[in-house]
């Protein structure tokens, strides 16, 4: 799917690149008029072609308006030099220049109001609260774009309004306040569709894909980016294009499809380069690091992180340095790096509170939260828990439901309203096609034949790698399984079981020799059989480890007990779980804990039922991980890992079977002056239920 979306987008491109030759009729004959000495004004023929070279070649554009400005001052015609500045005001918006946008925006404006142009006065007071918004000053924005919509509405301008209500619904959206922001967004929409204004209408998309991917609709956000992204390569917007990559990596990311969300952020950068649009490098080269880090690859994570910080802090975007600030303090967490992480989140919500980034306050929360309980720190943990939970909860309310609701019920019946005209259209086809298709009728049964062998070939091919990979996992679980059981079959448990054997025959305790001869063998044949089924009845596991206990109770000379606690909702007859999975844990709390404290040594294992597993906690009053590390040798260390090893082989393959949320949690359990008292192992383990 994701290639044929690539293709598709190839394709969209190649279409851009015609659209650019297309415009040359236009710009010969307004060059041919300039060159008419009889025609009256220089300058609007010059502003045209500012107008004509602003897609395709942006220097050509900024290089007329300035010609255009210098004749319509000779000219002096106000109209003309209104709109040159304009067009100049613009160009450096796109180079990100916002100093001298304002000021040649406010010279426009000075002159559309010399001419009562209201309409041109409308156009640049919503410009100038653009780029107040571009500067993350949303409150003087939105003061901004109430002016515009006051003027354009008194003279019922539809053009001026549908860029008002956009702009509008984009600080309502800067806010996460999505309600509003819908509201005036989907206004710009209606008014875009019913004076087919194509750019508005692709931007109106844009941004309606951005409010349904905050609503966490993937699918519907999806639709409205490739929307927009057919219109505005039409268009020939570059930098919009780019700004749509970077929308689609996102929603490729949220839905797991990593290699796509790098594919699109990775097209952004590379378009953005072209166009030196620093903004956009930086968001790319962030979401790339965001990417890395899902993946725990922290190294490369902070290298595109950093890129992304060093492009960002020398604009003055400060929404984009808020995210990185934070995304870099979410990186010195996980890295361990408390103090560093603890600087960069703070910054971030400095930031994102000045700029009321509702959005990133909230992720800024989030992140103390985790980094508080990373640490320990409880209370402060729950305070950002608070925090960020109320914040979320007021974003997403039972009010901004009913909103999404009624969005999702109006994008619904315009798809199927779209589709009726398809249909329509589809049959007006059929029917003028259809002698057409009865000449092609012998070629399309061929083509079908064909396809269906092709289908055939690759069907026989599928089945054939399902059963290869099939085949692979079996041998890897039974392989896996073998050395488990190899590791379990500890050779000195062995050895050390048949001298006590021999002890009890020498001293002519038969039997104890016989009993506890008895209970070795009967462990031995469980270990056995029990690799033979890839689950065994929780009764007989658990017997097994009772013996099992019981013999290296006798092998360390009775310096621990023990205790197994089944929860009563568990039948253990019923429930069968993979055997030799919960030993290894015993063993290593027996070896590497009790068997050192000499005497009063206590192992609990306990069985309690979960939703879609068995946990098994394991505890001893061993004396810990740290320093039995230091008493034992390399091989002794060696043995140990390799077994925790295979266990987690075990697990993952159980994960893959689809027996999900199986894993292992080994905690040292410390006392108030953090000496070590012993460890705990929490095991989770699939099950099955025989009825």
């Amino acid at each position: 799917m994701n290639k044929y979306l690539q293709y598709i987008i190839v394709f969209l491109i190649l279409i851009n690149g015609f659209t650019g030759i297309a415009q040359n009729p236009k710009i010969d004959s307004l060059l041919n008029v300039l060159n008419d000495s009889n025609y009256s004004s220089k300058a609007e023929i010059l502003n045209k072609l500012a107008f004509a070279f602003d897609y395709i070649d942006r220097e050509k554009s900024i290089e007329y308006a300035n010609k255009a400005l210098a004749s319509a001052n000779n000219e002096s015609n106000k109209t003309e030099m209104a709109l040159a500045y304009r067009i100049i005001g613009s160009y450096y918006e796109y180079k990100n220049k916002i100093e001298q946008a304002f000021e040649n925006y406010y010279q426009a404006l000075i002159w559309y109001q010399a001419i009562n142009d209201f309409k041109g006065e409308a156009q640049l007071i919503n410009l100038l609260g653009i780029l107040h918004g571009r500067s993350s000053q949303y409150d003087s924005a939105l003061v901004y774009f109430t002016k515009a919509y006051n003027i354009a509405n008194e003279i019922q301008d539809s053009l001026s309004l549908t860029m008002v209500y956009m702009n509008l619904g984009l600080v309502y959206y800067h806010w996460s306040e999505y309600e509003e922001a819908l509201k005036y967004l989907e206004l710009s929409k209606e008014i875009n569709i019913a004076l087919n204004l194509k750019e508005g209408l692709g931007r109106s998309y844009h941004n309606l894909g951005k409010v349904a991917f905050k609503w966490t609709k993937s699918e519907l956000a999806l639709d409205y980016y490739r929307k927009a992204y057919s219109i505005i390569a039409e268009l020939g917007d570059h930098k919009s294009l780019a700004n749509l990559c970077i929308e689609l990596g996102n929603v490729h990311a949220r839905i797991e499809d990593r290699d796509s969300s790098i594919f699109y952020y990775q097209k952004a950068y590379s378009t953005a380069k072209e166009l030196d649009a620093t903004r956009i490098m930086s968001i790319a080269l962030g979401n790339i690091g965001n990417r890395y880090e899902d993946s725990l690859d922290y190294k490369t994570a902070f290298e595109y992180e950093y890129k992304s910080y060093e492009l960002i802090k020398n604009t003055n975007d400060r929404k984009r340095m808020a995210e990185r600030l934070q995304s870099l303090g979410d990186l010195f967490r996980l890295t361990g790096q408390i103090d560093s992480a603890k600087i960069y989140i703070e910054k971030s919500l400095k930031i994102s509170e000045e700029i009321k980034y509702k959005d990133q306050i909230n992720v800024c929360y989030r992140s103390f939260y985790y980094l508080y309980r990373k640490i320990g720190d409880s209370k402060l943990a729950l305070k950002y828990y608070i925090l960020y939970a109320e914040l979320y909860n007021s974003m997403f309310n039972e009010k901004s439901g009913k909103e999404l609701a009624k969005f999702e019920a109006k994008y619904n019946s315009e798809k199927q309203a779209s589709k009726i005209k398809i249909l329509e259209k589809e049959k007006e086809i059929n029917s003028l096609e259809l002698k057409k298709q009865k000449q092609q009728k012998s070629f399309f049964i061929i083509l079908a034949g064909l396809l269906i062998f092709v289908g055939l070939l690759l069907f026989n091919r599928y089945k054939l790698r399902q059963n290869n990979y099939r085949n692979k996992m079996e041998l890897k679980t039974q392989t896996v399984e073998h050395r488990l059981l190899r590791s379990q079959m500890n050779p000195h448990f062995i050895f050390n079981s048949l001298n006590a054997i021999q002890s009890f025959i020498s001293e002519n305790d038969s039997e104890t020799a016989s009993r506890f001869l008895g209970k070795f063998a009967s462990l031995i044949r469980h270990n056995l059989n029990s690799t033979r089924s890839a689950f065994v009845p929780l009764d007989q596991e658990v017997k097994a480890l009772e013996i099992n206990l019981e013999l290296e109770k006798t092998r360390f000379n009775n310096c621990f007990n023990f205790v197994i606690d089944i929860d009563k909702e568990i039948d253990e007859t019923a429930v069968q779980i993979p055997p030799l999975l919960v030993q290894p844990f015993v063993e290593n709390a027996i070896i590497h804990g009790l068997a050192l404290i000499k005497s009063d040594g206590l192992i609990e294992l306990i069985f309690r039922k979960k939703e879609k597993a068995i946990e098994v906690t394991i505890t001893d009053n061993g004396i810990g991980r740290k320093k039995s590390s230091e008493l034992k040798n390399n091989s002794q260390m060696l043995k140990k890992s390799i077994g925790l090893q295979l266990i987690k082989e075990r697990l993952e393959l159980l994960n893959h079977h689809g027996k999900e949320n199986n894993s292992f949690n080994i905690i040292d359990l410390l006392d108030k002056q953090g000496q070590a008292i012993g460890t705990k192992v929490v095991l989770s383990i699939p099950y099955e239920t025989i009825y």
